[in-house]
């Protein structure tokens, strides 16, 4: 009996740690510098922290055929590194033939604030589903706040 009761009292303890309620991971919301928005998460666990889901909407391209907007995700995570986190996509062919590169850069700014800059440029970038074209942006700076 007293096995159990031990064990039902360690089972609610974890359950109600800050890491099982959500405090480990703090989401985020910001605009470029030129026009678009873009949303991440930040996660944090023994291993360190980690930049999720990030995504951006309306980001600004100058392509062939003119100005277009796009929107996009990462779909792995980023380590983030004495609070800088950055990385290289690469949407490519099966056969190795580069379409486009996207670069993003970031350093969070205490627990409130991160900062960085996106880059987007290829031959042939999706600019909408079943249609690529030759774009690219400048290194667009953004900025982000906490979600509350």
């Amino acid at each position: 009996m007293k096995r159990i009761a031990a064990l039902a009292i360690v089972v609610a303890i974890t359950l109600f740690t800050p890491h099982a309620l959500g405090a480990a991971k703090r989401s985020y919301a910001g605009t470029f510098a030129t026009s678009g928005t873009l949303k991440f998460a930040v996660e944090k666990n023994r291993n360190g922290k980690k930049v999720v889901n990030f995504r951006f909407e309306d980001f600004p391209l100058s392509c062939e055929s003119g100005p277009e907007a796009v929107t996009g995700e990462f779909t792995y995570a980023v380590r983030v590194r004495r609070g800088k986190f950055d990385t290289v996509a690469i949407d490519q062919t099966r056969e190795g033939e580069v379409r486009a590169k996207l670069r993003l850069e970031g350093r969070l700014l205490g627990k409130a604030n991160a900062e960085g800059s996106l880059k987007i440029a290829g031959r042939k970038v999706l600019v909408e589903p079943r249609r690529r074209e030759d774009c690219t942006s400048p290194n667009t700076p953004w900025t982000a706040a906490r979600e509350r």
